[in-house]
């Protein structure tokens, strides 16, 4: 063989490899798409389903197939999962979920642990006003069933409780 021939076959190999790691399993893709679903329903908060005293109980049924049971409990007595809509009440402002993007972080066969970073959107209606808060967090899901489920979320979520807070 050439030299020019071993140094393709060995840029082609090389090549292969950095493509094949980058490409998610589907279990990966699985996991992933729980996690956007659940982080989309978490922070798309209309302000008129804030206001209602219905609000918080859709709520937890729209994130709850998403979550363990464990951590939906651990949502629930901490009353985190509330937290959207608590700062959608006090700023008078709908929220939403922009620029979503999600990476697998580990995959030991048993979870998987994604990074996310999104910006949460707080549109204030009568003011004509958007603001940007900016999060980031890691996600780590169990395969339950044939469905993967969040078993826990650590994001920087002493910035929303500010919110709360502040004013």
């Amino acid at each position: 063989m050439t030299m020019y021939f071993r140094c393709f076959v060995l840029s082609f190999i090389f090549i292969f490899f950095i493509v094949l790691a980058g490409c998610n399993t589907s279990e990966e893709n699985s996991a992933i798409k729980t996690a956007r679903g659940y982080k989309t329903k978490e922070f798309n908060i209309d302000l008129l389903n804030a206001s209602s005293p219905e609000g918080i109980e859709k709520q937890m049924q729209s994130t709850e197939s998403y979550l363990s049971e464990e951590y939906y409990l651990k949502q629930y007595d901490s009353k985190n999962i509330a937290l959207p809509l608590q700062i959608a009440k006090k700023e008078q402002a709908s929220l939403s979920t922009k620029d979503l993007k999600l990476k697998v972080k580990k995959n030991n066969g048993e979870n998987i642990t994604l990074d996310y970073r999104l910006r949460l959107q707080l549109e204030y209606k009568e003011a004509h006003k958007v603001d940007k808060i900016d999060i980031k967090g890691v996600l780590t899901l169990e395969e339950i069933n044939g469905t993967w489920l969040i078993k826990n979320d650590e994001y920087n979520i002493k910035d929303l409780k500010n919110l709360l807070t502040s004013k």
